[in-house]
């Protein structure tokens, strides 16, 4: 039985033929030693191109199944221990105690086992990934991309060899290197859906606007409010020290914009909390929508309408983009926003003209 005589899975060509001739290997049907066929002969033999064929000898090769030896060709490895070494992938975090880690984990730990390749979490400081790297031998190395982690570390690890990426939120400097959701598109579509339906008073809150990504975000909607030819009033914008008091006081101030947009999950708990306090009816007297999904969010009242980031979808993408690198190949990156609109019914169209700006 050949590898495409199955039912047709949506694995790549080539990752079939690989598995097909790992498990081959595996089972000792190819003996340690044996000279396989060469590229061109596997096309012709499975009808495939010699490109595909190629690019399953080099997966092979990166599963230390193979070893190819110039001039005489590809052959099974002789070596045990190397037929079960899989390609082993570093992800580096400096922040343990996050739901938001958690779903990262949770999605590269089913998407690398799928890929036949491990994960390695590793809670580090930046200072500790360079040498982490080469304690453990990685393959390859996530990164969470948080504002701590300095960009020429990771312009070093991929220059001496380590195939990086960071991953979450892609920064627009170093798009060659990150793998997620654009902080710029996700703040010019809450905008635009806010203008959309009339809003031209719009405020942002958000907190702590020194670190990553929250002070893209506020940069971002700045641009976004520019691009939409609206002014932004100072008073209608928090970018730190957000505390319960001045919420409060926000809400009830008497000139105060007719939507607001909540720059980072942490702080909508808050935010709902002084709504409920102020007794401000959402969305009849103030529209209020979130950049990101709380992780309790369906327990939070008033329920607000969000984006809600797609971890798995951009774990997949990092992942995939990873072991193109690592085989040498050419990743062609695809391009996707990594998040969803979910409208709980927190926007609507302003119900009188707001004060003047």
């Amino acid at each position: 039985m050949t590898p495409f005589e199955a039912a047709a899975t949506g694995t790549a060509k080539y990752q079939q033929l690989a598995d097909w001739f790992a498990a081959r290997i595996r089972s000792g049907e190819l003996s340690p030693g044996e000279r396989l066929p060469s590229d061109r002969q596997l096309a012709k033999q499975f009808r495939l191109s010699p490109t595909t064929t190629t690019a399953a000898m080099n997966e092979l090769l990166h599963r230390h199944l193979v070893v190819r030896r110039l001039g005489a060709g590809t052959f099974v490895t002789d070596d045990p221990l190397e037929q079960n070494r899989r390609l082993k992938i570093g992800f580096f975090s400096t922040v343990s105690q996050s739901n938001y880690t958690r779903q990262m984990l949770c999605a590269l730990w089913s998407i690398c086992e799928e890929r036949h390749c491990d994960l390695v979490p590793l809670f580090r400081t930046p200072e500790e990934i360079e040498q982490t790297v080469a304690d453990y031998r990685l393959d390859g190395v996530l990164v969470y991309n948080r504002s701590n982690i300095p960009l020429e570390l990771i312009r070093k690890l991929r220059r001496n060899g380590t195939p990086t990426l960071l991953l979450s939120s892609v920064l627009e400097n170093a798009q060659e290197f990150t793998v997620g959701y654009s902080n710029e598109e996700i703040i010019r579509d809450a905008v635009r859906y806010l203008t959309g339906l009339g809003h031209r008073q719009i405020g942002f809150l958000i907190d702590n606007a020194s670190t990553l990504p929250n002070n893209l975000r506020l940069d971002n909607f700045m641009t976004a409010m520019w691009e939409q030819q609206l002014p932004v009033n100072p008073a209608w914008v928090f970018s730190s020290n957000t505390t319960p008091e001045r919420l409060r006081m926000y809400f009830t101030a008497p000139e105060r914009p007719s939507a607001v947009i909540v720059g980072n999950q942490m702080l909508t708990p808050q935010v709902c909390q002084a709504l409920e306090t102020c007794a401000v009816s959402v969305p009849r007297d103030l529209s209020v929508f979130c950049i990101d999904e709380h992780d309790d969010a369906r327990n939070l009242y008033p329920q607000l309408s969000r984006f809600r980031i797609d971890v798995q979808g951009f774990s997949a993408e990092g992942v995939r983009y990873l072991l193109a690198q690592i085989r040498n190949e050419t990743p062609q990156p695809g391009h996707a926003r990594f998040y969803e609109f979910v409208d709980a019914g927190s926007c609507a169209p302003p119900q009188t003209k707001g004060p003047a700006l």
